[in-house]
């Protein structure tokens, strides 16, 4: 009887063992979480955002003012058809229309 209760326990540690095998062979989890986690940004002063000036013109914006009602201030970088280099645009929405600024794409996006 007692060998019948070794073997039982030798049985219950190989299949811990291979659990635990199986956890460490196993792919990391931070990757996996990192793929189902969305990281909602907040505008800050310096982040490079994209301006739409019109409906299929994107330009490069820096942002330099937050303001309490969630537009921001933007200095636009243009490619040299307007007047100025860098506009200065205050009041400025987030969105995907016209006159409204956005993050840009990542990689894959």
């Amino acid at each position: 009887m007692a060998e019948k209760s070794k073997e039982a326990d030798k049985t219950k540690k190989q299949e811990e063992a291979k659990d635990g095998e199986a956890k460490t062979t196993a792919e990391p989890q931070g990757k996996e979480e990192d793929k189902k986690i969305i990281k909602i940004q907040k505008p800050c002063v310096g982040r490079i955002v994209h301006f739409a000036i019109e409906k299929d013109e994107i330009l490069p914006a820096i942002i330099v003012g937050v303001n309490d009602d969630e537009t921001v201030n933007l200095r636009v970088f243009t490619n040299g058809e307007f007047a100025q280099a860098a506009m200065l645009l205050r009041n400025v929405k987030e969105g995907t229309k016209e006159k409204q600024w956005s993050w840009p794409p990542r990689d894959g996006e």
